[in-house]
């Protein structure tokens, strides 16, 4: 069984827990304020090819480049991989 990934912007606050107070110039290519209202959106499938490859080969220092709301290049630092995959963990019950 495949698992099945969609990749998001990484939201303000997730952005400051990763890099701190100074993370628009701590992201690689830098996360310039015209780019606030890429900030917790999905990201459009046709970039999942060249995401995987980076996200798989851990090819941080790569970027895409994304037209979308806004034109820029992203990296690995500036989204977030979520798993849709569904969990075949037993859950536990509570009595």
């Amino acid at each position: 069984m495949s698992k099945k990934y969609k990749y998001r912007f990484k939201t303000k606050e997730e952005f400051i827990s990763d890099f701190g107070q100074d993370w628009r110039s701590a992201v690689r290519c830098s996360f310039i304020s015209t780019m606030d209202c890429l900030l917790g959106i999905d990201i459009e499938e046709n970039y999942y090819n060249q995401l995987d490859y980076m996200y798989i080969n851990n090819n941080r220092h790569n970027y895409v480049d994304f037209v979308g709301i806004v034109h820029c290049n992203i990296t690995l630092d500036m989204i977030k991989r979520i798993n849709l995959s569904p969990s075949l963990e037993p859950k536990k019950f509570v009595y």
